[in-house]
């Protein structure tokens, strides 16, 4: 590490200011200099009181003390000017503390980043309310070189652009405090930057927490250093471009049908995906091959002409039989490229051959999507087929389409090389956790094994369901005449899979699905042929049904599939007797249905340095919870296991939640616990911001604790625990709020075995109310 530097922008102040047109009176001297603290000069991250401050970027950069002299002189001389802090707190957090920071910020966000640290905009009156707050240790300056991207590898700031040739620009993206003068200050950014740069960029506000500005790649740097310098910027990074990465697939994740007898369990018991829609984004859809077209209803398309639109009503049909709504990008386009990516991906999820001759529909229903019935809201965000641009912000621009085309899924087989948690794994986040708890997203995790942490953004984000790929079965090699050692079979991990962990140190991939030689749609390239020919597409025969194609882009949609039925089973109410029975019906949440993902997977072999190796406990990095194996935790009401779900259960800091089981010896018994997190804060180097903690207590008293790890786990928001053969007597499953700084937090808990629910010590123990923090005298 380098020596540290004292931060000379701090020192002197010279941040611009941002001023409310509102009336605020300045606080008095003697309350400015009410507390006085020991570390008044500049600090190092490392030695701050109550411990080192985790960010990402300029840790040999001194923090300056807003406690310092000239900090205190600066909000006297201009009282009403709001000025960026770290209020570092006591940890646990105080009860209450979040909500009373709420309200001396004025409207203004607060982050928070582990341990005991808030990031937001305070007056000189909101400073001295924070000031006297029970439980606050330190407030704090960011120096501008703690808020930009320095990733080992990279160029000085952030990666090369992948694709520079069609795209010369570079495009950063600016977290930003919201809060009332965000957007006019953002508006005057473009002209700022003119005269810093010497040509004017493209600045953009895609949504309150964001910015964004594109520019000229040679000018990226000089951008970046006057962005960070912004007041309301938390953080600068330049955006990656995003790269992409049946038959038999759909028996090995229903219930790992190996040798091709038995496939599709779940098709046998009439659950095909009927009722759902899942939404993907990528290189656009064929959308006359027979695995989509209608014959009786027009397909619902519409071409925007900038980012941030919304779709037209007439780009939305739920009569379609296949594809309710077609939406191509500004850099998109309606249609896909011959072997078109987004065609095959999106025949995995849902395919279902028509509307052309018996015998042709035949053949190729061999290859329908896991969930053939239900249905698919199409993003086209590529017009070459190999760059992807996703937009500016995921959670205002992307998601909200398929959700108005109600879906409660979303595909995503693209992604960056970055292991770190960006703006775009954050946006994810963020759009599942803050208003659509029932919407789960899927991303490929990368085809960079494998080596660890080779997971690529945004499959870093931790609400989603991030997939790696195993092989394939031999009936499917012998069918397409491939040799069985030309890649992994199905109960091993592919070496392209990639593997965790992220940057932080968290567990992805989550799971894992067939990916390796997976027949799928095919694209013949043009939306006028209605291709179906009974064989596989080449460069001669353009016209096949199916085309053969690898990677996790391959797992992710089948996993999505899996999903969606998954989803079918809870919405029909099959989970209380085993029967579909409407009466037991429920709108499941994302962290039910991933919690279901997950609680399915079962052990792989994956290739290390020292040969094939099988974990011996689940997770593991090279394949996060395993295969999924629906069988292995779905209810049909036959067989001694049992099914047992919690969902949206809520828990504070501090508070508990248990349910006891009487179990019988011989069955497997297992718990997962999983929780749609707050959006994490992309300048902490740690993303994980609520703490659950997953118990099980054994009827001898044995405590084991949730991942196996040996300690608790400080960094997932998916905990399990497998007892192979569990001892006979009661079990207690506990939650328990370690640190939930914000207020509270709903999770999904789901238990399986031979077992009962034992009433007599199953207990829920919220944690008292929160009292409001003190505010000054």
């Amino acid at each position: 590490m380098s020596p540290r530097r004292t931060p000379l922008a701090s020192l002197v102040l010279l941040l611009p200011l941002l001023s409310l047109a509102l009336p605020r009176s300045a606080a008095s001297p003697a309350a400015e200099a009410k507390r006085s603290y020991a570390h008044d000069a500049p600090v190092a991250l490392t030695d701050l009181p109550g411990g080192a401050l985790h960010i990402r970027a300029g840790d040999d950069v001194l923090m300056v003390p807003a406690t310092s002299a000239a900090s205190r002189s600066r909000r006297q001389s201009s009282p009403s000017t709001f000025l960026q802090y770290y209020v570092r707190t006591t940890t646990p957090v105080p009860s209450g503390f979040y909500n009373a920071l709420l309200v001396a910020a004025k409207e203004h966000k607060v982050e928070y980043i582990p341990e005991g640290t808030f990031l937001t905009m305070l007056d000189s009156e909101g400073f001295s309310q924070v000031e006297a707050m029970s439980g606050v240790l330190s407030i704090l300056h960011a120096d501008p070189a703690h808020k930009i991207d320095h990733r080992p590898g990279h160029s000085r700031r952030t990666a090369t652009h992948n694709n520079a040739t069609a795209y010369p620009n570079a495009t950063l993206d600016i977290q930003v405090v919201s809060g009332p003068e965000v957007a006019s200050t953002i508006a005057t950014w473009a002209s700022l930057l003119t005269s810093i740069l010497g040509e004017r960029p493209d600045v953009r506000h895609p949504s309150p927490t964001k910015a964004v500005v594109e520019t000229a790649s040679h000018l990226a740097d000089a951008a970046a250093d006057w962005l960070a310098l912004q007041e309301i910027t938390t953080f600068v990074e330049q955006r990656e471009a995003m790269m992409p990465r049946n038959k038999y697939a759909r028996g090995l994740v229903e219930n790992f049908d190996q040798d091709g007898t038995n496939p599709g369990f779940l098709w046998a018991k009439g659950l095909k995906g009927q009722g759902q829609v899942v939404g993907v984004g990528d290189t656009g859809l064929d959308a006359d091959s027979c695995f989509f077209r209608d014959d009786n209803v027009a397909l619902p398309s519409c071409q925007l002409s900038q980012y941030g639109q919304v779709a037209p009503a007439s780009c939305i049909n739920q009569n379609h039989r296949k594809v309710v709504s077609y939406r191509a990008y500004p850099r998109g386009d309606i249609g896909d490229n011959f072997q078109g990516h987004g065609t095959h991906v999106a025949g995995s999820i849902a395919g279902a051959a028509a509307f052309d001759t018996s015998s042709k529909v035949a053949w190729a229903a061999d290859y329908n999507g896991l969930a053939m019935e239900a249905k698919l809201a199409v993003d086209d965000i590529s017009a070459d087929g190999n760059s992807l641009w996703p937009g500016d912000d995921l959670s205002t621009e992307l998601f909200p389409h398929a959700a108005l085309a109600q879906a409660h899924l979303h595909s995503n087989s693209w992604g960056g090389y970055s292991n770190e948690y960006t703006s775009y794994a954050r946006e994810m986040d963020q759009y599942t956790h803050d208003n659509n708890n029932d919407f789960l997203i899927l991303v490929a995790a990368g085809n960079d094994g494998p080596d660890a942490n080779t997971v690529g953004e945004p499959a870093t984000a931790k609400n989603i369901l991030s997939v790696g790929a195993g092989g394939h079965s031999v009936p499917a090699y012998n069918d397409y005449g491939i040799s069985t050692g030309s890649g992994q079979l199905s109960g091993e991990v592919t070496d392209f899979s990639s593997r965790g962990p992220t940057a932080d140190g968290r567990l992805k991939p989550d799971i894992v699905c067939p990916g390796m030689f997976i027949r799928s749609a095919s694209s013949d390239g043009d939306m006028d042929t209605n291709q179906c020919g009974s064989y596989t597409s080449s460069g001669s025969r353009r016209d096949g049904a199916v085309t053969t194609m690898s990677g996790t882009s391959m797992a992710t949609p089948t996993c999505a599939g899996a999903a969606a039925l998954v989803r079918q089973y809870f919405t029909e109410g099959w989970h209380v007797t085993g029967q579909a029975t409407p009466s037991d019906a429920i709108a499941p949440s994302a962290s039910l249905i991933k919690a279901i993902m997950v609680h399915s997977g079962q052990k792989m072999q994956y290739r290390s340095s020292s040969g094939d190796q099988t974990p011996s406990t689940l997770p593991h990095m090279s394949q996060g919870f395993g295969r999924v194996d629906l069988s292995k935790v779905l209810y049909f009401g036959t067989g001694s296991q049992k099914l047992h779900i919690t969902d949206n259960e809520e828990i504070s800091q501090g508070g508990a939640f248990s349910v006891c089981f009487n179990v019988a010896a011989g069955t497997t018994f297992k718990a997962s616990l999983v929780w749609t997190d707050p959006p994490g804060t992309v300048q902490a180097s740690k993303a994980l911001v609520h703490d659950l903690d997953l118990t099980v207590a054994s009827p001898s008293g044995t405590q084991s604790l949730g991942n196996s790890w040996g300690s608790a786990d400080r960094l997932n928001n998916v905990e399990q625990l497998t007892f192979d053969t569990p001892e006979e007597g009661i079990w207690t499953v506990t939650v328990e709020g370690h640190s939930v700084a914000l207020n509270s937090q709903k999770f999904s808990v789901i238990v399986t075995g031979d077992m009962t629910i034992n009433p007599t010590c199953s207990s829920s123990t919220p944690a008292p109310t929160p009292s409001p923090a003190p505010t000054p005298a």
